[in-house]
């Protein structure tokens, strides 16, 4: 990943939040000059959850949990910071590639306000579509008005030729693959408001896991047939597939390591604050046998229901063409990473284009951990989802 480079020519201390479906963290980082980042502190706290999902009560949880980082951050980083950044992933937005198409007799130039009018455009048209139909299933439907997260152009031909610099250039026919991410408007009020209020800045810069997965993975693998990343959330789990260096979709089926949770909790007759302790029982192999078992066919329940979620969401995300062989899954928890197997199975051979099993990779915090220094006192888990999306803030605003 050398051309993300440590070259900032000063000292900021710079806040990274990531707002999940299992947990909420925060990191706080100190970028020197000729140096690689420091990393001060950071906090992970899971969000509580019922047995039922109600969106309403889902999103107090976690607004309860962000609180409760900043409390954590501030302990150990209680001088404040000089920017502040924040990560969603599922379900608090939605995203979609759009591709821009321009065809004209005449040749034309692409300028600044003709390629924005264009993306503008897109989306109105993406807007449209969130108020007109569910955007979630989660969210319980349309009601709460949405807002713009962020726009990225991923890449933009010329003629048929990919153009890096398209400003000012000339050209009959213009081909771009736009990503577009709209949030909950209400929701991302109370983050600002949250956030600012304990580290007295005045703006929150707001980005999703897509493409910030996509942009640091494109820098670290760079696999020519593309790949397929997963990221396994507590209620949600999330395909991105990525071909010819675009994101081309991401979609969402309500599955994750929750899913496990609640059936612990169920056949044990346990609150589900209880059954993440069971679990790790088993995995320790502290239970008696009886319960043992009872925990091996709820684990095997469980897997085969996410796997099949997954069976279907890459069907959908295909589209009829052969998937990339090379899949990459992401998980902040132990749980999540008990269904890499089923990635695995000989099923998804058919979709492919090997005609093999996918070759399934687990992103590890220790992939990225060397772009780090650790202050000497820190103890912590290193935690793989906020480096990445600091080191997509370092790649994007230097």
């Amino acid at each position: 990943m050398s051309t993300l480079g440590f070259n900032k020519k000063k000292e900021e201390v710079i806040a990274v939040f990531d707002v999940g479906s299992a947990s909420v963290g925060g990191m706080i980082i100190k970028t020197c000059p000729e140096s690689k980042p420091e990393v001060i502190t950071n906090a992970r706290i899971p969000i509580d959850f019922l047995l039922d999902v109600n969106f309403e009560a889902f999103w107090r949880c976690a607004r309860n949990s962000l609180k409760k980082v900043i409390a954590e951050l501030l302990k150990d980083s209680p001088r404040g910071v000089d920017k502040i950044f924040c990560t969603f992933s599922s379900p608090w937005f939605i995203s979609q590639t759009r591709i821009i198409k321009v065809k004209r007799e005449k040749s034309f130039e692409i300028t600044d306000d003709f390629l924005k009018k264009l993306i503008d455009n897109e989306i109105k048209i993406f807007e449209s579509q969130w108020q007109s139909k569910n955007h979630h299933s989660l969210a319980g439907g349309a009601a709460n008005k949405c807002e713009l997260v962020e726009y990225d152009v991923m890449k933009v031909f010329l003629n048929g030729y990919h153009t890096l610099k398209p400003i000012g250039k000339n050209t009959k026919t213009l081909e771009a693959y736009i990503y577009i991410s709209l949030g909950i408007k209400a929701i991302n009020e109370e983050i600002r408001e949250i956030i600012l209020k304990n580290f007295g800045k005045e703006k929150v810069v707001f980005h999703t896991l897509p493409i910030v997965s996509f942009s640091i993975l494109e820098e670290i693998i760079k696999p020519e047939d593309g790949y397929i990343f997963i990221d396994i959330g507590g209620e949600v789990s999330d395909i991105s597939l990525v071909r010819r260096g675009v994101l081309e979709e991401t979609v969402s089926f309500s599955k994750g390591a929750n899913t496990l949770i609640r059936h612990v909790a169920v056949r044990f007759k346990t609150f589900v604050n209880n059954a993440l302790s069971l679990v790790e029982r088993f995995k320790n192999k502290h239970m008696n046998v009886s319960d043992s078992k009872k925990m091996s066919l709820l684990i095997d329940k469980a897997k085969n229901d996410w796997c099949s979620f997954l069976r279907e969401s890459l069907s959908e995300v295909s589209g009829g063409k052969s998937l990339p062989q090379d899949l990459f899954l992401m998980s902040n928890g132990d749980i999540g990473r008990e269904f890499v197997e089923c990635a695995k199975d000989d099923f998804f051979s058919r979709f492919t284009i090997l005609g093999k099993t996918f070759n399934v990779k687990q992103i590890l915090s220790g992939s990225l951990e060397h772009y780090f220094l650790f202050k000497k006192s820190f103890k912590k888990k290193k935690d793989l989802f906020l480096m990445m999306e600091f080191l997509f803030v370092l790649k994007s605003y230097e």
